[in-house]
């Protein structure tokens, strides 16, 4: 026999869900991104990518309060970052709220357009180091902790991220 709890748990937890993910809905951006899982042998040595959505998404991104500019306009495509210096923006997790339907994982790879203050437009790159979620029964909500990656890309990689950076955002006339 389940107790009241319980029962009320299992009762809630859909409308629960739902109401998490209006509130990302609510308070979040749709961003058209690229989403990339990066497959790894025994190793560690990445050995291909996949795809796994190239499109919109609304997430909710609590970035920290400063960014460095030089790392915010960094070619996402070559190893051009200054290694020697430390900023709070590569240390500090940034956190990501997305709806239940995406599902982010650890490891997932978030490639998206940003506008800077010159009006340019910016790709940024993040990758999922790790998922977070509230259970009492059942999952009520989860958040994911991204950073910025600042390694190598395969040639096959550059050349979506390239064709990528070409498509019209939504400053341009492309459409969200």
């Amino acid at each position: 026999m389940a107790s009241i709890r319980d029962r009320l748990e299992i009762a809630t937890y859909k409308a629960r869900r739902r109401l998490f993910d209006n509130n990302v809905r609510l308070t979040g951006q749709e961003i058209r991104c690229i989403r990339l899982k990066i497959e790894t042998n025994k190793y560690g040595d990445d050995n291909d990518f996949t795809v796994i959505s190239r499109g919109d998404i609304i997430v909710r991104f609590v970035f920290p309060d400063e960014i460095p500019l030089n790392r915010f306009r960094a070619d996402a495509t070559k190893d051009n970052i200054d290694s020697e210096t430390v900023f709070m923006w590569d240390l500090l997790p940034i956190t990501c709220y997305a709806q239940f339907k995406d599902n982010l994982e650890k490891g997932d790879f978030l490639i998206f357009k940003i506008r800077d203050d010159q009006d340019k437009s910016v790709i940024i790159v993040l990758q999922v180091t790790e998922n977070i979620g509230k259970f009492t029964k059942i999952m009520g909500w989860k958040k994911n902790y991204c950073a910025p990656f600042h390694g190598q890309f395969n040639d096959e990689m550059i050349a979506l991220i390239e064709a990528y950076e070409k498509e019209p955002d939504f400053m341009e006339g492309g459409t969200l």
